[in-house]
């Protein structure tokens, strides 16, 4: 049979993102007024959404906004 598409995961494989996700996560945090965090303060979030990680950590509201500032960062 004829392929016609492929999906592939390059996050994590062939790419490592993680520095500048959690970049683009203290953008966002540091956009609404909030301090910047380590990796290691990081970690016990990661798996999850970017948007997921702002809400739990700033709140649903002002994650949402630290998310809106986070993709315009990427």
């Amino acid at each position: 049979p004829k392929v016609s598409g492929a999906v592939f995961d390059l996050d994590g494989t062939l790419v490592d993102s993680m520095d500048i996700s959690y970049r683009g996560l203290n953008y966002g945090l540091n956009r609404i007024g909030m301090k910047s965090m380590t990796t290691e303060e990081f970690k016990p979030f990661m798996g999850a959404s970017e948007a997921q990680i702002l809400k739990s950590i700033a709140g649903e509201e002002k994650g949402g906004l630290a998310f809106s500032e986070f993709k315009t960062f990427l």
